[in-house]
């Protein structure tokens, strides 16, 4: 059989009943306190107390005591008395209000803008907080500013013509390196950035033979132009057309025609198997 679980409980009392209870020693320290006056009058403690024990739970405060009733008494006893009925009950039958609570002060405005917000010691303060708003930085990228100016080829070329011959020293470097180097995995990462670094060199210049092209067309148009002719402006196929051209003068002058056009045709062999339909 389950234990009952309800045997040795006391019942609930009433609120009023609890209310009473606690009220006790505050009337037997009235009642005895009165009756030490006697020579001096009548007092009222224990009607008042009697009183403020039942009055409804509507009302918040309490007919106060007389404070004559507790001067008498030493503050040992008086904090004793706290301490049997509570600091709430005590304060409503002494003077008839509810515990004080600790004034909230009012912020005070900031004399300056930038002048940092007064806070409570008491209070813990966050971890990331930002004591001074500082200002938000504003970062600028000079590629896309105005204020770098707008981008000229030949005067970039002009201003950083130095790279090219730290970049050379550098490729000089690396081909040493790799002269000198035994270890597999070390020799690749070298040949990877040699190789990168040829590869960035051809752009240069292609980008350089395409800019002089664009240059020697134009002062041929200007030319065309004081003579009294209409300008023409090439398309990009025609543009297309010319910089193939050149490019096959220069293989040819190197003797590495063949093999491109060789190279070439396979790939455009492959591409033309590709489109094929698959007959199996």
């Amino acid at each position: 059989m389950r234990p009952n679980k309800e045997h040795g409980k006391r019942p609930a009392q009433p609120k009023s009943q609890a209310q009473d209870q606690r009220m006790e020693p505050l009337t037997q320290a009235g009642s005895f306190h009165c009756e030490e006056s006697e020579d001096e009058g009548p007092m009222e403690g224990p009607s008042t107390l009697s009183s403020a024990s039942e009055s409804d739970g509507d009302t918040e405060e309490t007919q106060p005591m007389q404070h004559a009733e507790f001067s008498s008494m030493s503050f040992e006893e008086l904090m004793e008395l706290q301490n049997k009925v509570g600091t709430k009950l005590f304060y409503k039958a002494v003077g008839g209000k509810k515990v004080p609570k600790a004034d909230v002060k009012a912020k005070r405005p900031r004399l300056e803008k930038n002048q940092p917000t007064e806070m409570s010691s008491k209070k813990p303060v966050a971890f990331l907080r930002k004591v001074v708003q500082a200002k938000k930085q504003m970062r600028r990228d000079p590629r896309f500013d105005d204020l770098s100016g707008e981008y000229k080829p030949e005067v970039f070329e002009k201003t950083y013509k130095f790279l090219g011959d730290v970049k050379k020293r550098e490729k000089e470097m690396v081909q040493k390196k790799l002269k000198k180097a035994r270890d597999p995995e070390l020799k690749e990462k070298l040949e990877q950035l040699a190789k990168r670094m040829d590869q960035q060199e051809a752009e240069v210049q292609k980008r350089q033979q395409q800019r002089e092209r664009e240059l020697e067309f134009k002062k041929q148009q200007r030319e065309l132009a004081q003579q009294g002719k209409k300008p023409f402006y090439l398309k990009r196929s025609d543009v297309r057309k010319i910089e193939l051209a050149d490019k096959y003068q220069e293989l040819k002058k190197r003797g590495k025609l063949e093999h491109f056009l060789s190279k070439k045709r396979k790939r455009n062999s492959h591409k033309d198997r590709r489109k094929l339909p698959n007959l199996q």
